[in-house]
């Protein structure tokens, strides 16, 4: 067993920083090149929050984030210059800032999810039906095990 769990952290480690390597390396070579890898994150929520009817406001965008307001802020700034993000007065509440993707927004975080789709169907092709919901099973208590490790973090801080 010792053997299997140094493996299995090789695994994690590598695989973890592989993904972000290559994603980062197809990033530099598509269309939107001029976005790194933080700010398409950033592109990410707004994308998944206005496609899912979330709160869209800049509060709420910043506490899922985790960052500040500033930090927020400073970023989607830069997006909106770039094209891919705007903001937008909430009519009711002056103070309340939503933010939305533009067009290209649209179409980058569109583009970005085929190469996560790609990943997904390379591994699945591979395995049986049975071998894909204990991969999931695996998938999702490493997820747990995460999701634990940051509400421990986020009560400290």
């Amino acid at each position: 067993m010792k053997q299997v769990k140094k493996e299995i952290n090789e695994f994690l480690v590598e695989t973890f920083n592989d993904i972000l390597k290559i994603e980062e390396s197809t990033l530099k070579k598509s269309p939107y090149s001029n976005v790194t890898m933080k700010e398409f994150h950033l592109l990410e929520t707004v994308y998944r929050r206005g496609k899912n009817n979330g709160d869209n406001t800049a509060g709420a965008i910043a506490k899922e984030l985790r960052v500040t307001p500033g930090t927020l802020t400073t970023a989607v700034k830069l997006l909106e210059k770039k094209g891919y993000l705007k903001r937008l007065k909430d009519a009711k509440d002056k103070r309340s800032v939503h933010i939305v993707v533009t067009k290209l927004g649209e179409k980058a975080n569109v583009d970005h999810q085929k190469f996560h789709n790609d990943m997904v169907e390379d591994v699945i092709s591979v395995l049986s039906e049975d071998e894909s919901k204990a991969f999931l099973k695996g998938l999702k208590t490493l997820g747990d095990f995460f999701e634990q490790q940051d509400k421990k973090i986020n009560k400290i801080n």
